[in-house]
C-alpha cells in the first residue's frame, strides 16, 4: 500500500558529549560559542554543595565571566523564569549554561526563550511559537532521566493556572548536552529511582508513539534494554560507575526517541499532577506509567510485546497479546523493586481534582501521538485506578471505610452513605440545613428516567404557586432511562424545576459522560432543595460508598 506524504523531523543538539570527565569540557565550548557573559542556571542545592561554582570556575579560567542564578525549583515556574530573566539582562549575559536536571535545564530554556523573543514565557506554550534563536546555550546533566538537557520540550508551571505548559519548539534545544557520569554519583536512591524511570517511561512513550520511525524505534528500544539491565544497579550502589554510565547513555537515548517521535497521556496527565501538586515528574510518570500502558495495549499489542523483548523477558511460545501483558507486568516489578510508590493517593492527590486534571490533561500537548484515543472519561478512569486504592470494598491499605466527601471536619459532617452496597435510588440534597440522605425509588418513578423523570418529580413536590427562585423550588437532575447502559444515545442527562420565565416545569438536557457515572454510581436522580446561606460555592461528591457536599469556591470560575 503507498504511503501518504508524510515529512519526520530529527532534532538533537549540535554537540553532544558523552563520558567520564566529560563536563571538564564546558571551558572549550565556552570558547567555541563565543559567550563573553554566562548566566549559570542551576538549584540551591547545587549552589551549595559547589558544584555551580566548580563550573563557575571554569568557565572564568576560559575568559568567560559568569554569574549564578540558583533559582530554579522543582517543576520549576513562570516566575522562577522571570527571576532569572532579571539575573541574565541586569548582567548583561550574553549565554546560557544550565546545570542539573530537568527543573535547571528547562527554566534555563524559558529564560532564554523570552530574552530574545520578548513577553512573557506564557507566550511560549504550544508547538514552535518562538521566532528567534536563543542565545548560545549549554546544558550539563546531573541525573538520567528528564533528558532535557538535549530536547526541544521545555516544561513551565503556570502559577496562576496550575498548570504545566508544555513548550515545544526546536529553538530552544541546546546547542551542547554534557553528560558526565561523574556528576550523577551523588544522587540518592530515591531520585536515581524516579529519574531512571522517567527515562522508562520517555521511551516507552516513544516506541508506542504515532510518530514512532525506525530511528526513533532503535533508540528507544535501546533506552529500554539499558535501563531494565541498570537501574536496580544504580539505585542499590550509587558509586556503581558502569551502572552510573549506562543509565546516562539510556537517558539520552530515550530523550533522542521522544524528542523525535514525541509522548502520550502518561506525560499528558503527569503534567497536571506537577501543576496541581508539585509532585514529583519521575514518580507520577512510573505511578501512570503501567495504568497508561494498560489502556493502550489494544491499540499496538505488537509494540508491547517488543518492550517486554527489550526487558530481557521471555516471550517464547507466547502469543502477542500475551507477551505484550508480560511487558506491563515487567514494568510493574521494576518500578516496585526499585521503591516506587504504589499509588497517587499517597503522595495526596484528591479525587475532587481529578476532574479538572483530566479536563487539563485532554489540552496537553503530549496526548496528541498516543497511540489510542481517550475520552476525558478514559482518563479519568486512568486517574482513579493509578490512585492506589484497594478494589474490594474501597478502602485503604489498612481496610477502614473510604471517605465520601472532603477531609476537614465540616465536610464530614455533610455526607451520607449509603445503606446498601447495591443500592439505587434518589439522593436528596437539603442545601438550606446542608444535610443529604438516600431514598429508595418509589414504585411510581421505577420505569421513568430523564425528562419524564424531572417533570414528574416536580409535579409532586414543588408547589404550584411557588417563587421560582425561592428555597421552595427544587432542581431535579436525571439519567435517562437507559443510561448506564450500551444502549446508543443513551447518555443525555436532564435537569428540571420550575421555570422562572414561564412559571411552568422546564427541562434541559446535555450529553458528556455525566449521565452515565450517576447511573454507573446507582443514582435514579438527584434531587436539590432548600436554599444555601450566603454566597459561598458548593459541590456534591459522588462515589459508590454515599455522598458529600464541599466547598467548591476554588472551582468557582474554571
Amino acid at each position: 500500500m503507498a504511503l501518504g506524504e508524510q515529512v519526520y523531523g530529527y532534532f538533537i543538539p549540535t554537540v553532544n558529549l558523552m563520558g567520564v570527565g566529560a563536563s571538564r569540557e564546558v571551558g572549550n565550548q565556552v570558547k567555541v560559542m563565543g559567550g563573553t557573559n554566562a548566566l549559570i542556571v542551576t538549584d540551591a542545592f547545587l549552589a551549595k554543595s559547589g558544584m555551580a561554582g566548580q563550573i563557575k570556575e571554569q568557565v572564568e579560567a576560559a575568559g568567560c565571566r559568569a554569574v549564578i542564578f540558583d533559582g530554579a525549583e522543582p517543576n520549576p515556574t513562570d516566575k522562577n523564569v522571570h527571576d532569572g530573566l532579571k539575573v541574565y539582562q541586569d548582567n548583561c549575559c550574553d549565554m546560557i549554561i544550565s546545570l542539573g536536571g530537568g527543573s535547571s535545564h528547562d527554566c534555563g530554556k524559558g529564560i532564554g526563550i523570552v530574552a530574545t523573543n520578548g513577553g512573557n514565557i506564557r507566550d511560549y506554550e504550544g508547538v514552535d511559537k518562538s521566532r528567534k534563536a536563543m542565545p548560545p546555550f549549554i546544558a550539563i546533566n546531573t541525573t538520567a532521566g528528564t533528558a532535557s538537557e538535549m530536547t526541544r520540550f521545555c516544561i513551565i508551571t503556570d502559577t496562576d493556572r496550575y498548570v504545566k505548559m508544555a513548550i515545544v519548539d526546536w529553538r530552544v534545544t541546546p546547542n551542547v548536552a554534557i553528560n558526565d557520569p561523574v556528576l550523577m554519583a551523588g544522587m540518592p536512591p530515591a531520585l536515581t529511582a524516579a529519574t531512571g524511570m522517567d527515562a522508562l517511561t520517555h521511551a516507552v512513550e516513544a516506541y508506542v508513539s504515532i510518530a514512532a520511525t525506525p530511528v526513533t524505534d532503535s533508540a528507544a528500544l535501546m533506552a529500554i534494554k539499558l535501563i531494565s539491565e541498570n537501574l536496580r544497579n544504580a539505585v542499590a550502589n550509587g558509586g556503581n560507575m558502569e551502572a552510573r554510565d549506562k543509565m546516562a547513555y539510556a537517558e539520552f537515548l530515550a530523550g533522542m526517541a521522544f524528542n523525535n517521535a514525541s509522548l502520550g497521556y502518561v506525560h499528558a496527565m503527569a503534567h497536571q499532577l506537577g501543576g496541581f501538586y508539585n509532585l514529583p515528574h519521575g514518580v507520577c510518570n512510573a505511578i501512570l506509567l503501567p495504568h497508561v500502558c494498560q489502556f493502550n495495549l489494544i491499540a499496538c499489542p505488537g509494540r508491547f510485546a517488543g518492550i517486554a523483548a527489550a526487558m530481557g523477558e521471555n516471550t517464547g511460545g507466547l502469543s502477542v497479546r500475551d507477551a505484550a501483558d508480560v511487558a506491563i507486568a515487567a514494568i510493574r516489578r521494576l518500578s516496585a523493586d526499585v521503591g516506587i510508590p504504589t499509588g497517587l493517593k499517597g503522595l495526596g492527590v484528591k479525587d475532587k481534582d481529578l476532574y479538572i486534571m483530566a479536563e487539563n490533561a485532554m489540552k496537553d500537548a503530549c496526548g496528541a501521538t498516543n497511540p489510542r484515543t481517550a475520552t476525558m472519561a478514559d482518563i479519568i478512569d486512568i486517574y482513579r485506578g493509578a490512585m492506589g486504592e484497594s478494589e474490594e470494598g474501597g478502602g485503604s491499605p489498612g481496610g477502614e471505610k473510604k471517605e465520601c466527601c472532603g477531609d476537614k471536619p465540616e465536610d464530614k459532617a455533610q455526607c451520607v452513605a449509603k445503606e446498601k452496597e447495591n443500592m439505587y435510588g434518589v439522593l436528596r440534597v437539603n442545601m438550606s440545613a446542608k444535610e443529604l440522605k438516600y431514598e429508595e425509588v418509589p414504585q411510581k418513578y421505577a420505569l421513568l428516567g430523564g425528562r419524564a423523570l424531572t417533570s414528574q418529580l416536580v409535579l409532586d413536590e414543588v408547589p404550584a404557586g411557588c417563587d421560582p427562585l425561592g428555597e421552595d423550588n427544587k432542581i431535579v437532575i436525571a439519567p435517562g432511562l437507559l443510561s448506564g447502559t450500551s444502549a446508543p444515545s443513551s447518555g443525555r442527562l436532564s435537569v428540571g424545576g420550575k421555570s422562572p420565565l414561564t412559571g411552568g416545569i422546564k427541562e434541559a438536557n446535555a450529553g458528556g459522560i455525566t449521565s452515565q457515572k450517576l447511573a454507573s454510581l446507582g443514582i435514579k436522580a438527584v434531587v436539590l432543595e432548600g436554599m444555601p446561606q450566603g454566597s459561598d460555592w458548593h459541590g456534591i461528591k459522588i462515589t459508590k460508598d454515599g455522598a458529600g457536599l464541599f466547598n467548591a469556591n476554588d472551582l468557582a470560575g474554571k
